[in-house]
């Protein structure tokens, strides 16, 4: 059984580059408890959420499926596709303090993290998480 997360694109790609096309969900990894603790039995057929761009897609193990669910609520999927939003960016901001730390320049390690997961321009505006990153960085001073 397939759980479509609703993600934006890059988010897609990031989760990609982390998790592979698919996720099969255990409790091992970060997106597997996310889901995880939030299957149910109950199934709901307008669970399929079309608001957003793009789905991450994991996949449920037959005893998974079996002992603790088949279905996530619409509000669980939005919660969790905002979990993995964060993540993305804790992920990208942590890696550009690192990096900044070593070479000193903010823009260029932005733009390795960025090709790293192949997200382009027109999945996200470079100044756009750039801007984020500097709030982000100035708000922890």
């Amino acid at each position: 059984m397939i759980i479509k997360i609703p993600v934006k694109p890059y988010v897609k790609k990031y989760l990609i580059g982390r998790y592979g096309m698919q996720h099969t969900i255990t409790k091992s990894s970060f997106l597997g408890f996310l889901v995880y603790d939030r299957l149910n039995k109950d199934f709901d057929p307008k669970t399929e959420y079309k608001g957003l761009d793009d789905v991450y897609e994991v996949e449920l193990t037959n005893w998974v499926f079996k002992s603790q669910g088949h279905s996530v609520s619409k509000n669980q999927l939005l919660a969790i596709g905002h979990a993995l939003y964060l993540l993305f960016r804790e992920d990208c901001f942590e890696y550009v303090e690192s990096e900044q730390k070593k070479a000193g320049n903010a823009t260029k390690a932005l733009k390795e993290f960025l090709n790293k997961y192949e997200i382009r321009e027109d999945d996200l505006k470079f100044e756009t998480i750039y801007r984020d990153y500097k709030r982000k960085k100035f708000a922890k001073s």
